[in-house]
């Protein structure tokens, strides 16, 4: 969980400097992907 912990305070600390970036552009499906997965584990945690 460390690594994945490090990885997401690496994104949070730079995404507004990746937006201004092409780079931005390969984060952002990965960005909405992961938001999405949350939420449907949330919901089957949550009805389950």
């Amino acid at each position: 969980m460390w690594c994945c912990n490090t990885l997401l305070s690496y994104i949070y600390e730079y995404d507004y400097s990746l937006y201004n970036s092409l780079f931005s552009l390969f984060l952002l499906p990965f960005h909405l992907y992961f938001v999405f997965y949350l939420l449907l584990v949330l919901v089957v945690l949550g009805s389950g």
